[in-house]
């Protein structure tokens, strides 16, 4: 496992941190963040600004986990870690990748960010000097994190400054496959029709 005092690059705008939009908890304010799944199981990290501030928001880190150690004889059973440390593309891993790049297409206000755990039932990665000031409404791709058969068998969190010990309950969102999508729409254009003969 990789040490947080591997120091990363993260999203970030140029703007002063003072003028900064805290993310905040759903239940309670406007930012959030969201955890995107595609079909083919890549997953994009999203620092939501709905009220489009256009303003940097702080973030501690983030936190994606799976049921662990599991329990196979409950109803249903509950299966053990079902996340892929070597699919996961954190950002630490990106900037050692390509630290050129990532500063080229990110910026450079903050080089914070680091893994905190790599295992089966907890991928998490988060600031070591505090925050780091993420841009907002950017997806940023992490790789294929998960190994779930569903995303309902994960549980996405994310911290903010000042909040020692408390995460928040993030957004997970599945992309559906294009063949899936086909099928709601042949489907939905059926009841049309047959609701319009009816007529």
């Amino acid at each position: 496992m990789r040490t947080l005092g591997c120091a990363v690059l993260v999203l970030a705008l140029t703007c002063a941190a003072a003028n900064a939009v805290e993310i905040t908890d759903p239940a309670d304010g406007a930012l959030q963040m969201k955890l995107t799944f595609q079909a083919d199981k890549s997953a994009t990290l999203t620092f939501l600004d709905p009220l489009l501030t256009g303003l940097p928001l702080h973030v501690d880190g983030y936190e994606i986990d799976s049921a662990y150690p599991g329990d196979p004889g409950a109803t249903p059973p509950i299966p053990a870690g079902l996340l892929d440390p070597t699919g996961w593309y954190s950002i630490q891993d990106a900037v050692i990748a390509d630290t050129a790049g990532v500063i080229a297409a990110l910026g450079s206000t903050a080089l914070s960010m680091g893994e905190i755990s790599a295992q089966p039932h907890v991928l998490s990665e988060g600031s070591i000097s505090g925050y780091a000031a993420f841009q907002p409404n950017a997806p940023w791709g992490i790789g294929k994190p998960s190994t779930a058969p569903d995303v309902n068998d994960l549980t996405f969190w994310y911290s903010k400054p000042g909040e020692v010990n408390k995460m928040f309950l993030g957004v997970i969102e599945v992309i559906p496959e294009p063949s899936t999508v086909a099928l709601l729409i042949v489907g939905a254009c059926g009841a049309l029709w047959k609701r319009r003969r009816r007529t």
